[in-house]
């Protein structure tokens, strides 16, 4: 009988050897675990992108589909591999995994050895890109049941079904199983935490083609409305208000919120406000303006809230993790999930909650810093933004995950490649553009570019070495709002053109600006 832990984690050191390329260590410890669990469908799966012959590469692809004939990414690649020579020398090689790997998912075992000419090399590459890809797809079940991934019976296979053109899918939201590992948060909720171990692949530098800009709509900025966050000389938190998408029409909505974010449909948000908890255990104390000086600052934490933008004062605290940091909270887009950053268990990583404060669970995990989550708002779509300083410690690039399962691989796909920082990522309301923020040229600028990371293009320029921060979409794609102190000391709300031709103020105050966020328009997100 063999010892689990051990397995696994052998297991995990095989899984990081494939990602850092390290084919020979990642062979030895898949083929140990292989050794003792020889129907470890998931292990002949990672084996068959480290072995180095066609016919070996064959048999562990056969192997995996005796265990289960229904594993569609096995089936996948042995057609790859068939068709693949005729392919010729043309064929692109797959993206390899970069050396910050780390998942927790069954190795493989050896086929027979033998030599490898360069053709066999080039298919061998060819197909291990297929498999390590479809290792990361996500999972869209049209029966809305999540697969059970303690149960090696349906770890497998969690391929994507093939939807009929013009099928819209539809996520389901995972819940962890009961016998997930619990972390200790005191908390009334259903606060059960799950680690997605990360891993990371190297991706092109973005070239400067320019950028398909979206289509032009008629309507005028008044039509939209925005939130945005400003604080007031000399106050300690932030307050909301609520204007029209040229900065007109200003109205405060209420005290000490942060972080503010809408749901898809536009009707209630999520935000961070500091919570006191007393000493004596007494019920904890939302710190708004008027609390602020009542209570010990060395038990105030931020924690996360939900609120209908009809009713702020019927705001529900979903977390109590009473920790330093909890913030970024971002809607996935059929608001029924959210991800946000916390450093609980130590770093700042990816967490992921439901609306009903349930379903708790940890991402990322891993030793850099991961900030800024932002879920595509594409319906169905699991790929999350964030900056990290993953391959770049103490400097943070925009990277793309597919958010699947507690248990499957991510993959960190990298999008920005520059000097210095980039961060603050955020997409436009159809999903087809992002904007950041970078520091490559020296002062924080605006960037765009197209989802996949090509086709930069710079928004701000020529500011004087002004600070642009936070940038957010009007919901026709048209404007990018951000945060800038470019007139003068205080940071105000300006709006761009995604060129950068057109410039204008929309906010005029005495106060400090941090963020802005329009309203979606369902409509507009649909073009």
């Amino acid at each position: 009988m063999f010892d689990r832990s051990d397995l696994e984690r052998k297991l995990q050191q095989g899984i990081d050897a494939v990602r850092r390329n390290d084919r020979a260590t990642a062979r030895r410890l898949l083929e140990e675990v292989i050794e003792a669990d020889e129907n470890n469908e998931l292990a002949w799966m990672w084996l068959a992108s480290t072995v180095t012959t066609l016919s070996e590469r064959r048999q562990c692809l056969e192997r995996v589909l005796e265990i289960n004939p229904d594993n569609n990414r096995a089936r996948e690649a042995l057609r790859q591999l068939v068709q693949a020579p005729s392919a010729g020398a043309n064929a692109s090689p797959g993206r390899a995994p970069s050396p910050q790997a780390g998942a927790r998912r069954p190795a493989a075992r050896t086929a027979a050895a033998g030599g490898a000419n360069t053709s066999n090399l080039i298919v061998i590459g060819l197909v291990a890109a297929v498999i390590v890809a479809g290792l990361a797809i996500f999972s869209i079940s049209r029966n809305g049941t999540a697969p059970n991934t303690n149960d090696p019976t349906t770890q497998a296979d969690t391929t994507a079904e093939v939807l009929a053109v013009g099928e819209v899918p539809t996520a389901t939201i995972f819940v962890p199983p009961a016998t997930a590992t619990l972390y200790s948060v005191p908390f009334s909720g259903s606060l059960v935490a799950r680690t997605l171990p990360p891993s990371f692949t190297p991706t092109f530098t973005p070239t400067a083609t320019a950028t398909a800009l979206p289509t032009a709509t008629p309507y005028p900025l008044t039509e939209f409305q925005a939130l945005y966050i400003s604080l007031e000389n000399g106050q300690a938190q932030p307050d909301l208000y609520r204007i029209l998408g040229d900065g007109s029409s200003e109205n405060l909505l209420g005290a000490a919120f942060r972080d503010v974010a809408y749901d898809p449909t536009g009707e209630q948000i999520a935000f961070i406000r500091d919570v006191a908890y007393p000493d004596d255990g007494s019920q904890p104390v939302e710190v708004t303006a008027e609390a602020t000086d009542t209570v010990s600052s060395g038990n105030v934490f931020p924690e996360l809230f939900i609120a209908p933008l009809s009713d702020l004062n019927a705001a529900v605290q979903i977390t109590e993790l009473r920790t330093s940091i909890v913030a970024g909270p971002s809607w996935g887009p059929q608001g029924t999930e959210l991800v946000f950053v916390s450093n609980y268990d130590g770093d700042e990583d990816i967490w992921y909650i439901t609306p009903d404060g349930g379903n708790l669970y940890k991402i990322t995990s891993d030793d850099v810093v991961n900030r800024e989550p932002t879920w595509s708002p594409i319906l169905g779509s699991r790929t999350i933004l964030f900056a990290s300083d993953a391959d770049t410690p103490g400097l943070t690039e925009i990277y793309s995950i597919e958010f699947i399962q507690p248990g499957d691989p991510l993959i960190y796909d990298r999008l920005t490649n520059a000097t210095n920082s980039s961060w603050s990522p955020i997409w436009s309301h159809n999903g087809t553009a992002i904007a950041f923020v970078s520091d490559r040229d020296g002062d924080s600028d605006i960037y765009v570019m197209q989802a996949d990371g090509r086709g930069l293009m710079t928004v701000t320029r020529n500011d004087g070495d002004a600070e642009d921060r936070r940038p957010a979409f009007t919901p026709d794609g048209r404007w990018i709002a951000f945060v800038s102190n470019r007139e003068d000391d205080h940071f105000q709300t300006y709006l761009a053109s995604l060129d950068g031709e057109i410039l204008t103020r929309i906010t005029r105050s005495d106060r400090n600006d941090v963020s802005i966020q329009y309203r979606p328009e369902l409509l507009l997100r649909l073009q």
